[in-house]
């Protein structure tokens, strides 16, 4: 279902790199917000990802949510920092390795410096998106934001959770193990790389997408 509604919305991404502070940053838009749009209180959708934070994992849901609102709402979605491979003529922070209280910094700055005065903000988190939203709205109350909208939040007590209690332990003592495995897999090439995507999403809808954007995945 989610599928056919995306194929029959004729909305049209814009895909961009700006600079937050330094942070090359990727920003994918579904609608624009003018200076004109601003003066009269324009609504915006923010979507802030799960992990991993690539935007362009919710490019469908960003088409299907401009869509249903007739065009009227621009839909914005701000990747994470450092998780995106960056284009050859931006040259990445030194020491980009961001943890989550970066990340939270990093949205707050997005928003302070890229979303135009007066917009009425609706903020759309996804997973661990969800907490960056909480911790936003805690930190800076006077932001213009209207509501928050929490996606299968992730927002406390993670490790005590069935998944938790399994995968904290494999986290923490197996890391190098998997950024190996990450690495070697990288590497790969892409045909092999998309055919064990669908060899385990098999019998599952795959966002071609949402594909190609995995293998192409950094360690």
């Amino acid at each position: 279902i989610y599928r056919s509604m995306a194929s029959r919305t004729n909305v049209s991404l814009v895909r961009k790199f700006l600079s937050v502070r330094g942070i090359p940053t990727c920003l994918l838009k579904a609608g624009e917000v003018h200076e004109s749009d601003t003066k009269a209180g324009k609504s915006l959708f923010l979507i802030i990802p799960g992990n991993p934070g690539v935007i362009d994992f919710y490019d469908e849901f960003q088409k299907i949510l401009h869509s249903a609102s007739e065009g009227a709402i621009p839909v914005w979605g701000v990747a994470h920092a450092g998780h995106m491979e960056v284009p050859k003529d931006m040259t990445p922070k030194a020491g980009d390795l961001y943890e989550l209280e970066d990340q939270i910094n990093h949205k707050i700055a997005f928003i302070e410096d890229h979303i135009p005065a007066n917009t009425r903000l609706v903020l759309i988190g996804h997973s661990i998106g969800c907490y960056i939203i909480l911790e936003i709205l805690r930190r800076k109350p006077n932001l213009p934001i209207q509501k928050g909208i929490l996606l299968f939040p992730t927002i406390e007590r993670m490790a005590q959770t069935p998944n938790g209690v399994v995968s904290k332990p494999l986290a923490l003592n197996f890391r190098w193990a998997a950024y190996l495995a990450a690495s070697l897999a990288y590497y790969l090439p892409d045909c092999i790389k998309l055919f064990l995507i669908r060899l385990h999403l098999r019998g599952s809808t795959m966002n071609p997408t949402a594909a190609r954007r995995v293998s192409s995945l950094q360690p």
